[in-house]
């Protein structure tokens, strides 16, 4: 196994979160909200989360997605590779509208499906009463997207003039 501990990192000046759990048992899971709080503690503020191939599932996204409250400062969210569904995409959709600071999304490989893509669309498409996003980089490779979602997706994009990068497929 590597010697690579879980919590906070310095890398080029940012607070970046890592897990150790990458490929472990989805037991892991129950112990996120317990890490992001002693990282939360150590370290402030949280610019990056980085778990992908955590095997969070959908209730992992909704333990992550009720302690992004906290982390106004979180620039960078990548959760590739963790089981996620449509329901755990929204959940993380209701918290990336009060996470403020976020700019790139990385869900690749995941299983969010049109009614996640949908969910994701509400967050990027501005809207007269929502806080416009700062969202500029968004990757769902591998998501099992749909015309419908995509449609969402591009609709949201023609308001979006922020988004640089999307990566769909």
């Amino acid at each position: 196994g590597g010697s690579e501990e879980e919590g906070p990192a310095e890398e080029e000046g940012r607070s970046t979160f890592r897990s150790a759990a990458a490929g472990k048992p989805p037991s892991a899971v129950h112990d996120l909200p317990t890490a992001l709080d002693r990282f939360r503690s150590k370290v402030a503020p949280v610019k990056e989360v980085l778990l992908r191939g955590c095997k969070l599932g959908d209730e992992g996204a909704q333990q992550l997605a009720e302690g992004m409250a906290d982390c106004r400062c979180l620039k960078k969210l990548d959760l590739a590779w963790n089981g996620i569904t449509a329901a755990g995409c929204k959940a993380l959709c209701r918290a990336f509208v009060t996470t403020k600071n976020l700019t790139c999304i990385i869900l690749n490989k995941n299983g969010i499906g049109d009614r996640g893509a949908i969910a994701l669309a509400f967050v990027l498409k501005p809207e007269p009463m929502k806080p416009e996003p700062r969202i500029s980089k968004v990757e769902l490779i591998g998501n099992g997207i749909g015309p419908e979602g995509a449609t969402a997706i591009a609709e949201a994009l023609m308001k979006n003039k922020k988004i640089k990068r999307l990566h769909m497929g």
